[in-house]
């Protein structure tokens, strides 16, 4: 039998004493990670899922335990939802553990022959769905390097691939016509192998079997290498203990962010020998009855599909046995109380859950209690089991926290342990757990914003002089930040200016959405008739944050004094660009110590100087 002392990990709904849980449990198998491991493994046995092939003397067959020992089971592995994009019909493509040995199995075969083996770095450019599952997963029946990228924008991918450096692409043709230089790495269609390789790769302990980019991290486009093992103990650790599951069941988590969260989502469920059931959120958003398609042990819940099933089912109790959400996202109080009373949740286990697959799953964990304890607890976390960790202070030194509230930081497994990223999760102690208390610096969801690539992007619109990026607290019952894309056109007459400035939003939302995706798109866009103040070539970010949020741009855009100063300001620029250009056809002619401005300008420059306002900037 599995450990007693871990048996309340595994409980649908956890036990508490006087309203307190009880979580002794927890902090033993943070101090033992390996000890609580061995309790999931026995417990996977307890359930029928089979005997692991790893260990941590022989190392990791990551394919055998996910896929490999639940052949012949007669399970299902794979439920993914599809609309058909002319008639709009949408079907469930099922493969159950047969059909998806059966396919990882040729297309491994068929990329051996394409130089794919142990080591090789290959990237999965695709939607999350039957094809991106199979690729990734034979990859690591290779021993390959697996990666994975959702081609949301071409920009987005083309940088994020240039840091992986990858020796192979996974992806669709329509796809690679994007991807540049990258295209000569597209591994042809599949094809029949002359030999097939039956065995599985065993990675070595410390070996590296995943480079996984994520939004959490500050620098988000930098892939993370993730070893084998943690992948495993990870699995195990989020199917048995964060999500309750068990051989048969299936899960479903629409909205939740791929790149944040797959493949962490999908092993979860295949480790243990249950059904990973795959939906768009916006198919869900238009047909909220898709979540009753599958009688799901636990369901992952986002606002937007919270409020669309309220509304389409009000008054009819779910199948679920376990609600799940995110608890880095906007948190309305009111709103999950409407759903839990509109929906007839008030029995049914909840709990939250803050995931990375960079870090090999859950970060964050919390109790699951009935829906109506739940609401009283909406904010409550604890951190992940079998994870050591340290609650750090706030000045990003590594230092310990001496009070109640710090930040939350997982440690590695070296004989001195240190603090791993991501460190922006603020905790505060509320008895044997923790309140969540939002991220340290502006992010969404807990993603941070790659603020440098938006404005790379930006810099291609050809009437903008400069542009910075605004967070701005959202307030309310929901606490959020949005972002404000604020834009610099220079000087320009008000009338056209404010004929051009619908189409101009238009086109940045086009050009954004073309590069970089829609995800990334900003809340707001703003527009001004001023030129940007700039350093190194750069726009002073600091300074365009201070004075939109202060409404100093605004008041500047309508002050006839700083009309006229942008006005100068242009006609300087342009005397310069005249100036070193010379005449027609003629060559550049280096300007003399001093004389790099005419001398009407130079006197016109420090006027405007001298008659400006004292504390205020000499350039808008």
């Amino acid at each position: 039998m599995a450990d007693s002392s871990f048996a309340p990990a595994f409980a649908l709904e956890m036990s508490a004493s006087h309203g307190e849980m009880i979580l002794d449990w927890l902090d033993e198998s943070q101090k033992s990670p390996a000890r609580f491991v061995a309790a999931l493994e026995q417990r996977a046995r307890e359930l029928g899922v089979g005997q692991p092939k790893s260990s941590a003397e022989i190392g990791t067959d990551l394919y055998h335990e996910l896929v490999a020992r639940h052949v012949g089971s007669g399970r299902t592995a794979l439920r993914c939802y599809r609309r058909a994009a002319l008639s709009g019909v949408g079907s469930f493509e099922e493969l159950s553990f047969e059909d998806l040995h059966a396919r990882c199995t040729y297309r491994a075969s068929w990329w051996a022959t394409q130089g794919v083996g142990p080591g090789s770095v290959v990237c999965v450019v695709l939607p999350f769905g039957v094809e991106w599952v199979v690729s990734l997963l034979s990859a690591l029946r290779l021993g390959a390097v697996g990666s994975c990228l959702e081609p949301q924008g071409p920009a987005f991918v083309m940088t994020r691939l240039a840091a992986l450096a990858p020796q192979h692409v996974a992806t669709d043709p329509f796809i690679a016509r994007e991807l540049g230089e990258f295209a000569e790495l597209v591994l042809p269609a599949d094809a029949l192998a002359t030999t097939l390789e039956t065995s599985s790769y065993t990675y070595p302990l410390n070996q590296i079997c995943l480079h996984l980019f994520s939004p959490l991290r500050l620098k988000s486009d930098v892939p993370v290498p993730v070893k084998a093992r943690e992948i495993y103990c990870g699995a195990l650790r989020d199917s048995l203990s964060c999500l309750a599951l068990r051989p048969g069941d299936h899960l479903a988590a629409p909205g939740f962010h791929v790149l944040q969260h797959q493949p962490a989502l999908l092993f979860a469920a295949l480790i243990c020998g249950a059904a990973y059931t795959h939906l768009e959120e916006a198919d869900v958003l238009g047909q909220p009855s898709l979540l009753d398609a599958v009688p799901l042990r636990t369901a992952g819940l986002t606002p937007r599909v919270r409020d669309a099933y309220l509304k389409a089912q009000r008054g009819r109790r779910p199948a679920w046995q376990h609600l799940v959400r995110n608890p880095e996202e906007a948190c309305d109080w009111q709103a999950w109380h409407a759903f839990v009373e509109g929906c007839d949740l008030w029995q049914v286990p909840a709990s939250n859950l803050v995931m990375e697959a960079a870090s090999a799953g859950a970060l964050l964990c919390s109790a699951r209690r009935p829906g109506r304890a739940y609401l009283v607890h909406l904010q409550s976390v604890v951190p992940a089991p079998g994870r050591p960790w340290q609650l750090l202070d706030f000045t990003d030194s590594g230092q310990l926290a001496a009070a109640d509230a710090g930040v939350y930081a997982r440690l590695d497994d070296g004989k001195k342990p240190k603090p791993l990223q991501p460190q922006h999760l603020v905790l505060a102690r509320r008895g044997a757990e923790y309140l969540y208390g939002g991220a340290l610096g502006p992010r969404r969801a807990g993603r941070v914003w790659p603020v440098p690539e938006l404005l790379a992007v930006a810099a291609q619109a050809p009437f903008l002089d400069g542009a910075v990026v605004v967070p701005v607290a959202s307030g309310g019952a929901a606490s959020e930040t949005r972002f404000v894309l604020v834009g610099f056109t220079g000087q320009e007459a008000g009338d056209a200016f404010d004929a051009a400035l619908a189409w101009r939003r238009a086109e940045l939302r086009r050009l954004l959405a073309a590069a970089l995706g829609e995800e990334l798109l900003p809340d707001r866009f703003e527009l001004v008739p001023l030129f940007a103040r700039k350093a190194d070539g750069a726009v002073d970010l600091a300074w365009g944050q201070a004075q939109y949020l202060g409404g100093v741009l605004f008041r500047k855009a309508q002050a006839p004094l700083f009309q006229r100063l942008v006005a100068l300001r242009r006609a300087v620029r342009a005397a310069g660009a005249a100036g070193a250009a010379g005449p027609a056809g003629a060559e550049p002619v280096e300007p003399a110590e001093g004389g790099a401005r005419s001398a009407s300008a130079a006197a016109a420059a420090a006027a405007a100087a001298r008659s400006a306002p004292p504390k205020e900037t000499p350039w808008p």
